[in-house]
């Protein structure tokens, strides 16, 4: 019987412990006992962790499809190719060997991503959702307007972001910082050496691409896809980079 009530008093200090533990926990993430402003500042990096792994996936996914469909999220003239709608960047001109140029330029390209990233990003963090879970815990949480500027690097795609979420308790208040993002997609790059393409094609019908790939050292590889004949689709990549840019050049059918 003596064995059995220290096992039974053993079990009730640790269920003390645990529900002790659980307490202490509880209260911590309550914010008892934590400096206001220290506690808001750690749930505002939550936020801002979030923010940032969500315009990082969303930039890549926008600059992703934009180099496989020419420039454009939603091309309206272009030639399906390996299920991508492939962006004419110069059009058929009957009875003559050059094309209409439709280059699309580097400010249209940056407005695009930027567009697709303030409508994006917001619904990714989901911060009215946030809100819910911290309802308890804070009397107030600002949502804000979510703003991006993009800037085509040569070798990679730069975004900062302004979206001023903040939380409040009492006379304390957090503001999300701004913050910028960067990947190494070399748009700006491969961009230049499709004007170049472009401009050859409208002026003279044709585009010699070996001559070029040696002059400029083979920094950009270009292949051109002949099977979409009358069409040609060029696509291009940096050397040792995976990230492609394709576009087509309208032929003349009959």
């Amino acid at each position: 019987m003596k064995k059995r009530g220290q096992v039974t008093t053993f079990m009730i200090i640790g269920l003390v412990i645990v529900i002790v533990v659980i307490l202490i926990f509880a209260l911590r993430q309550a914010g008892i006992g934590i400096d206001p402003q220290s506690y808001l500042g750690n749930k505002i990096d939550v936020i801002e962790r979030e923010a940032k792994a969500c315009t990082q996936e969303k930039l890549e996914e926008v600059s992703e499809l934009i180099g496989k469909q020419g420039g454009t999220i939603n091309p309206e003239n272009y030639r399906m190719h390996n299920g991508y709608r492939v962006n004419y960047l110069c059009y058929n001109i009957p009875n003559a060997p050059e094309c209409l140029n439709n280059m699309v330029f580097e400010n249209e390209v940056e407005k695009e991503i930027e567009d697709y990233l303030n409508s994006e990003v917001p619904s990714c963090v989901d911060v009215e959702s946030m809100s819910e879970q911290l309802l308890n815990f804070f009397p107030d949480i600002e949502d804000a307007e979510f703003e991006s500027s993009v800037d085509i690097r040569e070798n990679g795609v730069f975004v900062e972001v302004s979206y001023p979420v903040a939380l409040k308790r009492g006379d304390k208040r957090v503001e999300l910082k701004d913050f910028s993002e960067l990947i190494d997609h070399p748009l700006g790059k491969l961009l230049d050496t499709t004007y170049d393409i472009v401009n050859e094609e409208a002026n003279n019908g044709v585009f010699l691409s070996v001559p070029y790939m040696i002059a400029n050292r083979g920094e950009v590889e270009i292949f051109v896809d002949q099977k979409e004949y009358p069409d040609k689709i060029y696509v291009l990549n940096e050397r040792n980079s995976d990230y492609i840019f394709q576009f087509a050049i309208e032929g003349e059918t009959g």
